[in-house]
């Protein structure tokens, strides 16, 4: 599988490297279900990665979870402003990361998100028609005012991870899959 290709080559070349988008957690009203959201995602992300032949990149996975009770119900470019000062501190840090996907966009989850993922098929289930999903924010704004797309929980990691590399115009929400245009 292309995806699964793409992931190992970044992670030869960089053994450090971490895989998943950085997550904004837009709501504070219920940890618990916090919790079961996250659970889903890991649950789902590790699920499709063993499907994949690639359950020993799950390690990688690392959601870093910005959490701040300022960021309540924060409109998205509010989060993106956010996410550009992540990266921002990221590349000041002599430690850091190499620069992957995982600097081009990030995931933002109000309680609207998190219910439309607790409402959907659980996470052994794959989420073919997206009910379940989130906000993937590019970092930058397009000329078109193009910066968000609705992406289903089940295609974030392997697919939009590794599709985004292409470049924004490939991740697209269609009725079976994200896909590289």
């Amino acid at each position: 599988m292309p995806d699964i290709d793409y992931l190992r080559k970044l992670c030869s070349r960089h053994p450090q490297m971490r895989l998943g988008f950085v997550v904004y957690r837009l709501t504070y009203e219920n940890d618990y279900k916090w919790a079961r959201f996250m659970d889903h995602l890991n649950t789902r992300t590790r699920l499709n990665l063993e499907k994949n032949g690639a359950g020993d990149l799950f390690p990688r996975i690392d959601w870093s979870v910005q959490e701040d009770p300022a960021l309540e119900d924060a409109d998205y470019d509010e989060v993106r402003k956010r996410f550009n000062r992540w990266v921002r501190d990221q590349s000041e840090d002599k430690e850091r990361e190499p620069f992957s996907t995982r600097h081009l966009a990030c995931v933002a989850v109000p309680m609207f998100h998190i219910d439309c993922v607790l409402k959907g098929p659980k996470p052994t289930q794959n989420d073919s028609l997206g009910y379940g999903w989130v906000a993937l924010i590019r970092a930058e704004i397009e000329e078109d005012g193009e910066g968000c797309t609705q992406v289903g929980v089940s295609f974030l990691v392997p697919r939009a991870f590794s599709v985004l590399e292409i470049g924004w115009h490939a991740v697209d929400v269609g009725t079976q899959d994200v896909y590289a245009g």
